[in-house]
């Protein structure tokens, strides 16, 4: 199964044919977490306007945000801001510090990535429940908090699991 993966995105970026592994790394992810072919990426990146939105998200240091949704009228959008309303699932990558992203740098570490949903409530829910939750309950990350404002913070963002 992995050696099908693995030629899946060899297929995809031969396909893209990107020489700039940003870009790829772009694509792979949106390809993948919204489950289109190549073409669709191929095709929003082709046009000037888009290519230009994505180079300077990653060239320029007022560039924090990259949102590319998946439109109604199935093609994809990119966009510098979070859009109001979601129709279709969307993938979003924000920078960790206001500065480009070189070219040879690692993506994991230097940007933060993931998945809109449509149904923003599911997605709180599921922040809470599988980053929260465990970040607050790991004691390494607040033993120089004073026990008494650990457990207050613990108890209100179980109240928020609950609400949601």
């Amino acid at each position: 199964m992995f050696d099908g993966l693995l030629a899946l995105k060899t297929i995809m970026a031969e396909d893209l044919e990107l020489n700039d592994p940003r870009i790829h790394f772009v694509a792979d992810y949106v390809l993948k977490t919204l489950k289109l072919k190549s073409d669709k990426f191929a095709k929003m990146y082709g046009i000037e306007e888009n290519k230009v939105m994505i180079h300077d998200y990653f060239d320029k240091n007022e560039s924090q945000i990259l949102v590319i949704q998946f439109t109604a009228a199935g093609s994809l959008q990119p966009s510098t801001t979070f859009p109001n309303i979601l129709k279709n699932k969307s993938c979003y990558f924000i920078k960790k510090r206001r500065e480009p992203t070189p070219k040879d740098s690692s993506f994991k570490e230097t940007i933060m990535y993931g998945d809109l949903s449509t149904a923003p409530l599911d997605q709180l829910s599921a922040m809470v429940d599988e980053l929260l939750i465990p970040l607050l309950q790991n004691p390494m990350n607040n033993e120089a908090w004073p026990k008494v404002l650990s457990q207050d913070i613990m108890r209100h963002a179980l109240g928020i699991k609950n609400k949601v």
